[in-house]
Formats: structure tokens, sequence, C-alpha cells
């Protein structure tokens, strides 16, 4: 996380890739943390895989807890222009997490540039 918080993106993304290898315990976690340095170095394809692999990490009866997830898929669907698609991702966040007043001004400004095309 350190790599990423100074912006080392490309060594980060080795130290997340090291810690996916040493067990399912990090498959979260380190999935979450390439995609965002994948993103951060426009590898937006790449950036989606894992998070969706971060996604389907998530332990069972747990989704509510990981609905920054879906924010974060949202953004990379952004990203690569499926709007369509960073809208459904971030109706499920805000279905697991209804209080995030962010979420929701994410959703308006996505179904605006929606809206737009």
């Amino acid at each position: 996380n350190q790599l990423y918080r100074t912006r080392q993106y490309t060594e980060a993304i080795a130290a997340f890739d090291f810690a996916i290898k040493k067990g399912q315990n990090y498959h979260l976690t380190g999935n979450y943390g390439k995609s965002l340095s994948l993103l951060r170095l426009g590898k937006n394809n790449e950036a989606l895989t894992s998070v969706s692999k971060a996604i389907n990490a998530i332990p069972k009866g747990r989704r509510e807890k990981y609905y920054y997830l879906w924010k974060h898929e949202s953004i990379v669907l952004v990203y690569l222009g499926k709007f369509d698609l960073a809208v459904r991702s971030i109706d499920m966040a805000i279905k697991l997490e209804p209080t995030d007043p962010a979420l929701k001004t994410a959703r308006a400004i996505f179904v605006s540039i929606f809206q737009s095309d």
C-alpha cells in the first residue's frame, strides 16, 4: 500500500502480485490494490480484471463491508467508456451501503454522462 501511496505503481503491482501468491487471505485486498495501481497506469482492462477478482474473493455474507469494490469497479468502467455498466456497479454499491452520499453523487454524474451520449 505504501508503494501505491507514493505513486510507485509498477512496484506496487509487483508487491500486490506477491501478496496474492501468498494465499487466499490476500486475494481480495491484493487484487483491489493492484486494480488501483493498474488504473493509475492507464491499464484499464487489467484494472477491471483485478477488481473483478477482488469482488469474487469476498467472503459469503460479507458483501456490505466491501461496497467500495463496486464503487471502484464503476470508476474503471467509466474509464473504459462503459457507462451503463458503471451505473449498474454504482447501483450495487448503493444497495450495499445506502447511507454513503458520495455514491449517490457518483451515480448522478454517471447518469448525466451516459445520457449526454
